[in-house]
């Protein structure tokens, strides 16, 4: 992901495991809050990778915030931005700009300050876990957009659900990782106490003690989850089975290295169906849990 000095990469993947890679300028100064306050709208080059290789690019003008997170909607790509109330944003609190193919603007969403992470379906419902300064960020009489941890939006950004716990389960404080795996299945984990929790048909069905504290992505298929990461645990991660009786039990620790050897200690990961997609400036990789499955 070689390109201008200092731009920003923004990774996610689609719901068909296409890459989407949005490069635009060197991150924005922050104000008190550490919201990033642009000077001016900027360029973001968007690319969509389908197994290496480039499938789709589009240039688009004019964003109004510095982009961390991308996500197709069908045709179209939504750009977002993690913190609300810019300067710069028609409307202050829309963080996020849906564009078409030709990279003209379609709407704004507004998606809520401290969004973590996001991930589309291919039906449209949109995804966004949201860190503890979304989940805390309200004031009486005016909770915020993702006071939940969790919420599914529809493509008009319409809040169609929002988290609550199951039984026994503490509310989330802060979302460390999302997976939404199908139309109908998304799971989280979550800090305080990290359960795996898995979402059905936008209700909470079941739940289990992820094995490792900290982790920031996972992937997961059948009856095994692969966590990346972990406090203190760079470069690895830890390949559990799901058990029906509740406990997600630790299997092998894997280190995670491509196909040349180098390790991949400093890499960010997102987790999307049954791989994780890992990235550094060198590129964008994919294990599976069947990979690792066959490594053990």
């Amino acid at each position: 992901m070689a390109g201008v000095r200092g731009a920003q990469h923004t990774v996610g993947v689609g719901p068909d495991g296409t890459v989407f890679v949005a490069t635009s300028p060197p991150p924005s100064p922050r104000d008190a809050k550490g919201r990033p306050r642009p000077a001016k709208p900027h360029t973001v080059e968007v690319r969509a990778y389908r197994d290496g290789v480039v499938v789709a690019r589009r240039t688009v003008a004019d964003v109004p915030f510095d982009v961390h997170h991308v996500q197709p909607f069908g045709d179209d790509v939504l750009l977002a931005c993690a913190r609300s109330g810019h300067a710069l944003s028609a409307g202050g609190d829309r963080n996020g700009v849906v564009y078409d193919p030709s990279g003209r603007p379609v709407r704004d969403l507004a998606l809520g300050d401290g969004i973590a992470s996001m991930q589309a379906t291919a039906a449209g419902r949109l995804w966004v876990a949201y860190f503890d300064e979304g989940v805390f960020g309200g004031s009486p009489g005016a909770p915020a957009v993702g006071e939940s941890g969790l919420v599914a939006f529809d493509v008009t950004g319409r809040v169609e659900w929002a988290f609550e716990p199951p039984d026994g389960l503490a509310p989330i404080a802060d979302c460390y990782a999302l997976n939404v795996a199908s139309d109908d299945d998304a799971w989280c984990c979550y800090y305080t106490d990290f359960p795996l929790v898995h979402v059905r048909g936008l209700a909470a069905v079941a739940s289990w003690q992820a094995p490792e504290h900290g982790s920031d992505a996972f992937a997961v298929d059948d009856d095994h989850a692969l966590f990346h990461g972990g406090y203190d645990r760079h470069g690895l991660a830890c390949l559990a089975r799901i058990e029906p009786s509740g406990l997600v039990r630790p299997g092998a620790t894997l280190r995670l290295v491509t196909t040349d050897g180098r390790a991949l200690d400093g890499a960010r990961a997102i987790g999307r169906g049954d791989a994780l997609y890992l990235w550094d400036d060198r590129g964008v990789y994919r294990a599976t849990v069947t990979e690792a499955l066959c490594a053990t």
